[in-house]
């Protein structure tokens, strides 16, 4: 047991580097769109994370609202965890993001 924690341990300080790194990092709009058609959201739910993304100014060419990649992994795990009723299409949505977020490299 003493063994399994100690891993536990390990593992959890190897991700939270890595959270600690995507806050700063900005997301590109490469990552933003590998990782939404990766995910495979309706049309309601990809308005609804724009909209918690950009609160309503969506991205232009001329500039858009930097988001870290901390951020867009929040948002994306507020809609999984908030916005999908059924427990396991959000069981499905999580193991989606997390094969998604290996678009973050």
């Amino acid at each position: 047991m003493e063994e399994d924690l100690g891993r536990s341990i390990k593992q959890f300080n190897l991700q939270a580097k890595e959270w600690r790194d995507w806050a700063q990092i900005a997301m590109s709009m490469k990552v933003y769109d590998r990782v939404m058609s990766s995910m495979q959201f309706g049309t309601r739910a990809v308005e609804e994370i724009e909209d918690q993304l950009w609160g309503g100014d969506p991205p232009t060419e001329e500039g858009a609202k930097i988001i870290t990649l901390w951020a867009f992994y929040n948002v994306l795990t507020w809609y999984i965890t908030h916005r999908i009723a059924s427990l396991n299409r959000r069981v499905e949505m999580d193991h989606m993001l997390r094969l998604a977020m290996k678009c973050f490299h």
